[in-house]
């Protein structure tokens, strides 16, 4: 099944002179953040701070866990969001090999479900650059492919390759 749809990145560029998504952890719930789409990136890159925010377990939960269950809320809220998935040696821009831990990130956009690798970059300054517009995650090149998402720069939009 297709997935069609076309997003205006034109408050993003206005403001911080990027193509930036709002994505969902899970669907409905409201709780999202901003993605930067890269096309000068191959890989898909997550800041470490937002696997420390999926890093909570129910053993660190402050409530008791008894008092969790009788609210009918779950103990993890972000069980599933995050797995990790080792390391893996990557050829980064330099043309240098470096290794990098992976994880699996599953996230919602305009109505579909995603489930991506994504790279912890360890580079000092790669997310503190684009801090002032909070962006915790780059989506890169593959992904586009992989997904037939296009970027116009000139109409400043976001959409499918099937989109008309």
């Amino acid at each position: 099944m297709n997935h069609n749809f076309s997003v205006s990145f034109a408050d993003s560029y206005k403001n911080y002179g990027l193509p930036l998504i709002f994505i969902q952890v899970t669907k409905g719930s409201g709780l999202g953040f901003e993605f930067l789409i890269d096309t000068t990136t191959k890989y898909n890159w997550i800041d470490p701070e937002l696997i420390n925010f999926f890093s909570i377990s129910s053993d660190t939960v402050s409530l008791d866990k008894s008092s969790i269950e009788a609210l009918g809320l779950p103990l993890n809220p972000f069980e599933g969001v995050l797995k990790e998935l080792g390391s893996q040696k990557i050829i980064c821009k330099d043309g240098k090999k470096k290794e990098v831990d992976k994880f699996r990130f599953n996230f919602n956009f305009e109505g579909k479900s995603y489930s991506e690798e994504f790279f912890i970059s360890n580079t000092t300054g790669l997310f503190n650059k684009i801090k002032r517009a909070q962006v915790v995650a780059i989506l890169g090149g593959d992904f586009l492919k992989k997904n037939k998402w296009v970027i116009d720069y000139g109409k400043l939009l976001i959409f499918s390759e099937d989109f008309k």
